[in-house]
């Protein structure tokens, strides 16, 4: 498994902030629909289509009886009546941020008029965190399925680090919960030890796509070439020279 990790102070934080920055997740309060992907997303980069995991840490904190536990009689079955409305709308294809907030905007509304709630009930007007507190706790209750998708993936709990938060990260940008993102032969470059393939895999081989490639330099860049520490040993240079006489056509070609 892979030795010499950075260590973090404060991991959580750190895989959030990471998240955060623009080219990475970023940060919208607004439902949007991520270019190219047509997902309907929210917060940070959480996508409403994934899982029912997601969506449901949404609504929890757009103010959704989830459980039944406010609501009962009528009111109960106008919530859940709104809740599936809402889970059929992030289901469809959008091609534009407009329509997705005009289509769900339109069932919050819908729902704000209904008489069947009580008027200390409160129900918002536009599917939109209010603050990043908001999206946070919906991130936070979301982040553990990413986390665990990984453990599994490498057969092993990779210590909290600034790979653990790299490996996250491409975890988290798997469209519709697959794993196409971590890839065999990254996974067998972490078994092994060898950190400058694993680099390589993240940097050059997990953008299939190839509307990502920033966000893969900046998780190869915060998994590191090197292991922790300030100087680098005889081994690590042979390890990572391999690399490059390995990869150099792919390399080149991709600059």
């Amino acid at each position: 498994m892979l030795t010499g990790l950075h260590a973090t102070s404060n991991y959580a934080q750190e895989r959030y902030d990471f998240l955060k920055q623009r080219g990475i997740e970023g940060y919208e309060s607004r439902v949007y629909i991520v270019s190219g992907e047509n997902i309907a997303t929210i917060g940070i980069g959480i996508n409403l289509n994934a899982s029912q995991a997601n969506l449901n840490a949404v609504l929890q904190q757009l103010g959704f009886d989830l459980n039944g536990t406010q609501l009962s009689g009528s009111a109960l079955t106008a919530e859940q009546y709104y809740i599936q409305q809402i889970r059929a709308a992030v289901a469809k294809t959008y091609t534009n941020n407009t329509a997705v907030q005009t289509a769900l905007d339109l069932i919050l509304q819908n729902r704000a008029a209904d008489s069947r709630y009580g008027s200390s009930f409160t129900r918002r007007l536009r599917f939109e965190f209010n603050n990043e507190t908001e999206s946070k706790n919906a991130f936070d209750a979301i982040i553990p399925s990413y986390e665990a998708r990984v453990d599994t993936w490498l057969g092993y709990h990779m210590n909290d680090s600034k790979e653990r938060t790299a490996i996250v990260s491409l975890a988290y940008n798997t469209k519709a919960g697959g794993t196409s993102l971590l890839g065999s032969k990254l996974k067998e470059a972490i078994l092994n030890d060898n950190r400058a393939e694993a680099w390589y895999q993240i940097r050059y081989c997990s953008n299939k796509n190839g509307i990502h490639a920033n966000r893969r330099y900046a998780e190869s860049h915060l998994f590191g070439l090197y292991d922790e520490g300030s100087t680098f040993t005889e081994e690590e240079a042979k390890e990572v020279m391999r690399m490059y006489t390995k990869h150099d056509f792919e390399m080149r070609r991709a600059a």
